[in-house]
């Protein structure tokens, strides 16, 4: 794989990979705060 073809891969879908990753950190932070509030 050359230089040109790893640009456009990042070009094409980092935006989606941000994208999945915040909603998996955030869905994760929700679960972990909401065990905190049954364990007390």
């Amino acid at each position: 794989m050359d230089e040109k073809e790893v640009r456009r891969i990042v070009e094409t879908y980092s935006d989606m990979i941000l994208r999945i990753s915040y909603n998996y950190l955030q869905h994760t932070f929700d679960s972990m705060a909401q065990e905190i509030i049954e364990a007390k």
